[in-house]
């Protein structure tokens, strides 16, 4: 799909490669597909907010990005966004359990938090 691209008061043809294309400082910039694809992974809605950041970059023509910042832009504006997928963590009911009791012994309490903190990897 081919973007019309209006830089310098000349239109060109920008062959769309892996993502969108932002305005940047330098020039233009294309999402790699790497980051595209933990995007995807990792979030809802990327199309979306992709193309908010991008009408962002536009109409913010002072506060544009380096190419090399990009990335760190893209990914901030995503985490700010509140889009995240919702992941499913394992834990044991066992230890729920247990902690929600309030058992007499506190080291079988303990013993249960470092076993969910284990499973949610914290």
């Amino acid at each position: 799909m081919a973007l019309q691209v209006v830089r310098s008061g000349i239109a060109k043809d920008v062959q769309k490669a892996n993502g969108m294309i932002f305005p940047t400082k330098e020039g233009d910039w294309s999402l790699p597909a790497e980051l595209e694809a933990e995007l995807h992974k990792t979030y809802l809605n990327v199309e979306v907010e992709l193309a908010k950041a991008r009408l962002w970059l536009i109409a913010n023509e002072n506060r544009r990005k380096t190419r090399r910042g990009m990335g760190r832009f893209i990914t901030g504006w995503m985490a700010r966004s509140g889009q995240l997928r919702p992941v499913a963590i394992p834990y044991s009911i066992r230890a729920v359990e247990l902690v929600h009791e309030k058992p007499a012994d506190k080291t079988l309490a303990r013993a249960a938090m470092q076993q969910i903190k284990a499973m949610v990897g914290r």
